[in-house]
């Protein structure tokens, strides 16, 4: 008796890693055609208007593993780059901010990603605490913030609104943007942003 309860303890976890990796063999994959990327990108509302043209040359103040920095766009050439411009005020930004910060942990090693905060105030201790303060209730520590308090990098984008995500290729050309929240999360997301990022 005390013979087969030995063997079946080390057998349970044999048979569900069996279970699982059949399981996994069997489970089609998420894949996304070309009409139904244009689909969803149009829901999106995806635009390549700006795409190629000059951005902003100016550095901003950003914060990173609690410490505020100078930087430039330029900075992140070498591999493709996000720029998700949002604001504690916008009440789509905020919902879509705990997925966001799931896809930063997920890509961060693969792509440069930074958050840009159009909170305008009248100083960057002001903006930097008001952000800086839901970033740890929160819990997002893994996101990159740039501190916009003067709307400038905002101004200089040309946005029409938040949240608003840019996407530059590893030479720091805009490749397209998107006005508008969307599922970070979402596999077809994932796939078309990978895709995005490829060209």
């Amino acid at each position: 008796m005390k013979r087969n309860f030995i063997i079946g303890m080390f057998l349970a976890p044999l048979l569900i890693l069996l279970y699982w990796g059949i399981k996994t063999l069997f489970t089609p994959g998420v894949s996304v055609s070309e009409v139904e990327e244009k689909d969803i990108l149009a829901e999106l509302n995806y635009t390549t208007e700006y795409a190629g043209g000059i951005l902003p040359g100016f550095s901003f103040s950003m914060g990173e593993n609690g410490t505020v920095k100078e930087a430039k766009l330029a900075d992140f050439k070498g591999k493709p780059t996000i720029i998700h411009i949002w604001a504690t005020w916008c009440g789509p930004c905020l919902k879509e901010l705990p997925e966001f910060s799931d896809f930063v942990k997920k890509y961060k090693h693969k792509y440069n990603i930074i958050a840009v905060s159009a909170d305008v105030s009248d100083s960057l201790a002001e903006t930097q605490k008001i952000v800086d303060d839901l970033w740890r209730e929160k819990n997002y520590n893994s996101v990159r913030m740039v501190y916009d308090f003067e709307a400038q990098l905002s101004r200089g984008f040309g946005i029409a609104g938040v949240p608003t995500t840019i996407f530059l290729n590893a030479d720091g050309k805009e490749i397209g943007r998107i006005n508008g929240a969307m599922y970070w999360m979402d596999p077809k997301i994932m796939i078309i942003v990978e895709r995005l990022l490829k060209s």
